[in-house]
């Protein structure tokens, strides 16, 4: 049987919010948001939670993105 591929839930200063297999590394200008599962997981996670995400991934840069309203 084949392993789910797992995901993190990432974000970059200008508020975008993505996913990623945690296999992948980190790329400049994006970090990791602190959520981990599977793709579904992730979606939903990102669905419940965008301002917070976007608040925190913001935090991390050092200031908030110019559109942080979601």
């Amino acid at each position: 049987m084949a392993t789910e591929v797992r995901y993190r839930v990432v974000g970059n200063q200008y508020g975008h919010i993505s996913i990623w297999p945690v296999s992948r590394a980190d790329v400049l200008g994006w970090v990791d948001a602190g959520f981990a599962g599977t793709k579904q997981e992730c979606l939903d996670h990102i669905d419940q939670h965008v301002g917070e995400l976007v608040a925190r991934v913001a935090t991390m840069f050092g200031a908030l993105p110019a559109d942080h309203s979601r």
